[in-house]
Protein backbone atom coordinates (compact mmCIF):
# COMPACT_ATOMS: atom_id res chain seq x y z
CA UNK A 1 0.00 0.00 0.00
CA UNK A 2 1.71 3.11 -1.33
CA UNK A 3 0.73 5.95 1.29
CA UNK A 4 0.38 9.46 -0.28
CA UNK A 5 2.86 12.33 0.94
CA UNK A 6 1.72 14.80 3.77
CA UNK A 7 -0.57 17.85 1.82
CA UNK A 8 1.21 21.54 2.16
CA UNK A 9 -2.44 22.60 3.38
CA UNK A 10 -2.82 23.04 7.10
CA UNK A 11 -6.53 21.44 7.39
CA UNK A 12 -7.64 20.82 10.94
CA UNK A 13 -9.41 17.99 9.53
CA UNK A 14 -6.00 16.15 8.92
CA UNK A 15 -4.98 13.25 10.53
CA UNK A 16 -2.54 13.85 13.47
CA UNK A 17 -0.03 12.04 11.69
CA UNK A 18 0.05 13.97 8.45
CA UNK A 19 0.24 17.04 10.55
CA UNK A 20 3.61 15.60 12.69
CA UNK A 21 4.91 14.54 9.04
CA UNK A 22 4.40 18.30 7.99
CA UNK A 23 6.29 19.54 10.84
CA UNK A 24 9.33 17.38 10.73
CA UNK A 25 9.56 18.09 7.18
CA UNK A 26 9.61 21.86 8.31
CA UNK A 27 12.19 21.63 10.22
CA UNK A 28 13.96 19.31 8.37
CA UNK A 29 14.18 22.59 5.37
CA UNK A 30 14.16 24.98 8.05
CA UNK A 31 17.48 23.43 9.41
CA UNK A 32 18.70 23.03 6.16
CA UNK A 33 17.92 26.59 4.96
CA UNK A 34 20.20 27.71 8.11
CA UNK A 35 23.16 25.44 7.53
CA UNK A 36 23.19 27.25 4.24
CA UNK A 37 23.22 30.51 5.05
CA UNK A 38 25.85 30.09 7.64
CA UNK A 39 27.66 28.61 4.48
CA UNK A 40 27.13 31.57 2.53
CA UNK A 41 28.14 33.91 5.73
CA UNK A 42 31.77 32.41 5.58
CA UNK A 43 31.79 32.49 1.56
CA UNK A 44 30.14 35.85 0.61
CA UNK A 45 29.44 37.58 3.84
CA UNK A 46 26.18 37.82 3.68
CA UNK A 47 23.01 34.88 3.50
CA UNK A 48 20.76 36.49 0.55
CA UNK A 49 17.14 36.99 0.31
CA UNK A 50 15.47 34.51 2.47
CA UNK A 51 11.65 34.23 1.01
CA UNK A 52 11.45 30.26 1.80
CA UNK A 53 12.44 30.70 5.11
CA UNK A 54 9.61 33.44 5.94
CA UNK A 55 7.20 30.60 4.55
CA UNK A 56 8.53 27.81 6.68
CA UNK A 57 7.97 30.24 9.41
CA UNK A 58 4.09 30.95 8.51
CA UNK A 59 3.71 27.13 7.77
CA UNK A 60 5.08 26.72 11.27
CA UNK A 61 3.23 28.82 13.29
CA UNK A 62 -0.39 27.45 11.63
CA UNK A 63 0.71 23.54 11.98
CA UNK A 64 1.21 24.68 15.91
CA UNK A 65 -1.52 26.61 16.32
CA UNK A 66 -4.09 23.51 15.19
CA UNK A 67 -2.05 21.33 17.67
CA UNK A 68 -3.07 23.21 20.35
CA UNK A 69 -6.45 23.78 19.26
CA UNK A 70 -6.44 20.09 19.33
CA UNK A 71 -4.72 19.79 22.54
CA UNK A 72 -7.51 22.04 23.88
CA UNK A 73 -10.19 20.17 22.44
CA UNK A 74 -8.70 16.72 23.75
CA UNK A 75 -8.59 18.10 27.11
CA UNK A 76 -11.82 19.79 27.39
CA UNK A 77 -13.14 16.35 26.39
CA UNK A 78 -11.44 14.61 29.26
CA UNK A 79 -12.68 16.69 31.96
CA UNK A 80 -15.97 16.26 30.32
CA UNK A 81 -16.11 12.86 30.49
CA UNK A 82 -15.12 12.99 34.56
CA UNK A 83 -17.26 15.29 35.42
CA UNK A 84 -19.97 13.19 33.90
CA UNK A 85 -18.47 9.92 35.57
CA UNK A 86 -18.19 12.23 38.62
CA UNK A 87 -21.94 13.14 38.57
CA UNK A 88 -22.68 9.50 37.42
CA UNK A 89 -21.27 8.19 40.52
CA UNK A 90 -22.46 10.79 43.34
CA UNK A 91 -26.51 9.84 42.12
CA UNK A 92 -25.55 6.71 42.52
CA UNK A 93 -24.29 7.47 45.77
CA UNK A 94 -27.06 9.64 46.57
CA UNK A 95 -29.59 6.47 45.89
CA UNK A 96 -27.74 3.80 47.76
CA UNK A 97 -27.94 6.55 50.69
CA UNK A 98 -32.10 7.13 50.08
CA UNK A 99 -32.64 3.35 49.86
CA UNK A 100 -30.41 2.54 52.86
CA UNK A 101 -32.01 5.82 54.96
CA UNK A 102 -35.66 3.57 53.38
CA UNK A 103 -34.91 0.76 54.45
CA UNK A 104 -33.39 1.31 58.04
CA UNK A 105 -36.55 3.94 58.51
CA UNK A 106 -38.85 0.30 57.97
CA UNK A 107 -36.36 -1.42 60.01
CA UNK A 108 -38.17 -1.68 63.40
CA UNK A 109 -36.15 -0.88 66.19
CA UNK A 110 -33.37 -2.79 68.47
CA UNK A 111 -31.90 -1.68 71.36
CA UNK A 112 -28.39 -2.75 71.52
CA UNK A 113 -27.28 -5.38 74.17
CA UNK A 114 -25.85 -3.67 77.38
CA UNK A 115 -25.20 -4.20 80.54
CA UNK A 116 -27.80 -1.60 81.65
CA UNK A 117 -30.48 -3.59 79.29
CA UNK A 118 -29.26 -6.51 81.13
CA UNK A 119 -29.72 -5.02 84.95
CA UNK A 120 -32.73 -4.03 83.94
CA UNK A 121 -34.03 -7.79 82.99
CA UNK A 122 -32.35 -8.54 86.08
CA UNK A 123 -34.60 -6.36 88.73
CA UNK A 124 -37.68 -7.65 87.00
CA UNK A 125 -36.41 -10.78 86.88
CA UNK A 126 -36.31 -10.40 90.83
CA UNK A 127 -39.52 -8.64 91.32
CA UNK A 128 -41.13 -11.12 89.50
CA UNK A 129 -42.37 -10.28 86.20
CA UNK A 130 -41.35 -11.65 83.32
CA UNK A 131 -42.11 -9.36 80.27
CA UNK A 132 -40.84 -6.90 77.63
CA UNK A 133 -41.11 -4.12 79.32
CA UNK A 134 -37.86 -3.34 79.69
CA UNK A 135 -37.46 -3.62 76.82
CA UNK A 136 -40.10 -1.10 75.69
CA UNK A 137 -38.34 1.04 78.84
CA UNK A 138 -34.66 1.15 77.02
CA UNK A 139 -35.88 1.74 73.52
CA UNK A 140 -37.84 5.08 74.81
CA UNK A 141 -35.17 5.85 76.56
CA UNK A 142 -32.73 5.86 73.37
CA UNK A 143 -35.33 7.64 71.02
CA UNK A 144 -35.48 10.42 73.79
CA UNK A 145 -31.58 10.69 73.67
CA UNK A 146 -31.49 10.74 70.02
CA UNK A 147 -33.94 13.48 69.56
CA UNK A 148 -32.14 15.57 72.53
CA UNK A 149 -29.26 14.84 70.25
CA UNK A 150 -30.74 15.70 67.01
CA UNK A 151 -32.11 19.02 68.95
CA UNK A 152 -28.90 20.01 70.63
CA UNK A 153 -26.82 19.03 66.76
CA UNK A 154 -29.48 21.54 65.18
CA UNK A 155 -29.20 24.04 67.52
CA UNK A 156 -25.66 24.49 68.22
CA UNK A 157 -24.02 23.89 64.56
CA UNK A 158 -21.45 26.18 64.42
CA UNK A 159 -20.05 25.34 61.34
CA UNK A 160 -23.50 26.10 59.71
CA UNK A 161 -25.07 29.18 62.00
CA UNK A 162 -23.22 32.27 63.56
CA UNK A 163 -22.36 33.16 66.58
CA UNK A 164 -23.81 36.44 68.44
CA UNK A 165 -23.84 37.73 71.94
CA UNK A 166 -27.07 37.32 74.46
CA UNK A 167 -27.43 40.70 74.21
CA UNK A 168 -27.84 40.87 70.14
CA UNK A 169 -31.28 41.83 68.62
CA UNK A 170 -32.10 39.03 66.18
CA UNK A 171 -35.41 38.90 64.45
CA UNK A 172 -37.85 35.88 65.02
CA UNK A 173 -36.72 34.85 61.60
CA UNK A 174 -32.81 34.99 61.90
CA UNK A 175 -33.27 33.67 65.79
CA UNK A 176 -33.02 29.92 64.75
CA UNK A 177 -29.78 30.83 62.67
CA UNK A 178 -27.41 31.88 65.32
CA UNK A 179 -26.54 30.60 68.27
CA UNK A 180 -26.61 32.99 71.11
CA UNK A 181 -23.85 32.90 73.77
CA UNK A 182 -23.98 31.51 76.92
CA UNK A 183 -22.56 31.46 80.19
CA UNK A 184 -20.22 28.73 81.14
CA UNK A 185 -21.29 25.71 82.99
CA UNK A 186 -23.12 22.83 83.58
CA UNK A 187 -26.24 24.43 85.25
CA UNK A 188 -26.95 26.66 82.59
CA UNK A 189 -26.53 24.61 79.87
CA UNK A 190 -28.96 22.25 81.34
CA UNK A 191 -31.85 24.61 82.08
CA UNK A 192 -31.59 25.15 78.53
CA UNK A 193 -32.37 21.64 77.75
CA UNK A 194 -34.82 20.92 80.61
CA UNK A 195 -37.58 22.48 78.14
CA UNK A 196 -37.20 20.20 75.56
CA UNK A 197 -36.51 17.19 77.97
CA UNK A 198 -39.68 17.95 79.91
CA UNK A 199 -42.01 18.43 76.62
CA UNK A 200 -40.55 15.05 75.26
CA UNK A 201 -41.33 13.19 78.87
CA UNK A 202 -45.12 14.46 78.66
Amino acid sequence: MIRRPPRSTQSRSSAASDVYKRQYVLLKERNAIRSDNTLKRKMFGKRGPQPKLSKIKVTMARLLTIVGERSRIREEYRKTLEDQYVEQKRREYESQLELDKQKKEQEPYIPKISMNLLRAKWKALRSGVDNLQYLKDAIHKDLEKQALLKDLNDRYDYQNKKVVSKDTEVSPEEEAKVIREFDSGILEQLKRVEPFRTKNCL
